[in-house]
């Protein structure tokens, strides 16, 4: 799975500061010099690291460190959904549950609701899945739909996933890509919330923390 490093607007992510993307771009910016330095001396035929495979090395851990992980090179956008209800035909898909069966995004309107978009080869994935335990303890009424996004990830595996990390909610697989597709998903976790009345009111990148999770349900 790709992590390229790219521009996001990360409102909510709280795991890094604005210094230290400074830093991430800094020593990208220095490989780059790097690298014209060392097609210079590729002509002595000695063997050399592609720089190219470092920089992509340190951006992968930046990714991770700000609680994102990149599926590709487009721009994450909420492409106009926000305030759109749950069964608008640009928003409702349906997917796959672990007993093999379809449902649709819509059939859960009129509570809380919160769309975790993932892929279990995801650490911060893994993280948020800790946070929505918090919450769930706290307002149990809320539901949470965790849909992979990542078509490898089998029904077995996410069987075994659930199991592992304690997921006692809804578990699903995007497998037409429609969800994918309508929330523009680059990055993961990407989370989307509606309220009550089925209206979408966010739609988030990276790791979100119990307290602002909360705020959302509370602003409901």
């Amino acid at each position: 799975m790709s992590r390229r490093m790219k521009k996001i607007p990360i409102k909510e992510v709280q795991t890094a500061s604005p210094s230290q993307i400074e830093k991430y771009n800094d020593k990208i910016s220095s490989l780059d010099s790097l690298s014209t330095q060392q097609h210079k001396m590729e002509s002595n035929n000695q063997a050399t690291i592609p720089i190219t495979k470092i920089v992509i090395a340190i951006v992968a851990i930046g990714i991770v460190s700000l609680g994102i992980l990149s599926l590709g090179s487009s721009p994450f956008t909420p492409a106009g959904l926000v305030g759109k209800t749950i069964d608008s035909e640009s928003v409702d898909f349906s997917f796959q549950l672990l007993d093999g069966s379809e449902a649709n995004l819509s059939d859960y309107k009129g509570q809380p609701l919160f769309l975790d978009l993932f892929a279990i080869n995801c650490p911060p994935c893994k993280d948020q899945i800790k946070e929505f335990k918090s919450l769930i303890a706290t307002y149990p009424y809320v539901q949470i739909l965790s849909i992979t996004v990542d078509y490898s990830d089998t029904i077995a595996n996410l069987e075994d996933f659930g199991s592992e990390t304690g997921i006692t909610w809804i578990i699903g697989r995007d497998n037409t890509y429609k969800g994918t597709e309508n929330f523009k998903v680059n990055n993961i976790p990407t989370i989307v919330f509606f309220n009550s009345n089925g209206v979408l009111k966010k739609i988030e990148i990276g790791l979100h923390y119990y307290d602002t999770l909360a705020s959302w349900v509370v602003e409901n």
